[in-house]
């Protein structure tokens, strides 16, 4: 064989191999918060098959929805001036029970305090 045509095959081969299956685009976490459409998506398939998709692609997704739920972290937190105003509810229940004894019914007392912060 001479070597033009040992070239030209060679050149041929490279550029048929060039020509294969592109691999898909590499998603980022700003990319895949930016479109919560497809962030909703990859979700699930993680979900079902994590094999599958990879465990890159799905750390990336678990990233990109903890920074669209909390946020990038930049924001100072800042309380407001004045403290919240609560205002304290007790709940009682007196319930009959015969839990005791079966011919004597008794009374179960139980009583309950909680917190609760005004609609604002």
């Amino acid at each position: 064989m001479s070597p033009n045509k040992i070239v030209t095959l060679l050149t041929l081969a490279v550029s048929l191999a060039s020509c294969g299956k592109s691999s898909p685009p590499v998603e980022t976490v700003e990319s895949l918060a930016a479109d919560p459409g497809r962030l909703k998506e990859l979700r699930q398939q993680c979900k079902l098959d994590r094999a599958k998709l990879g465990d890159a692609l799905c750390n990336r997704v678990a990233e990109a929805t903890r920074r669209r739920f909390v946020g990038d972290g930049k924001v100072p937190y800042t309380p407001s001036k004045e403290p919240p105003k609560f205002q304290v509810l007790i709940v009682c229940c007196l319930q009959r029970s015969s839990f005791f004894s079966f011919d004597t019914p008794q009374c179960a007392f139980a009583c309950g305090v909680f917190t609760v912060s005004p609609p604002a």
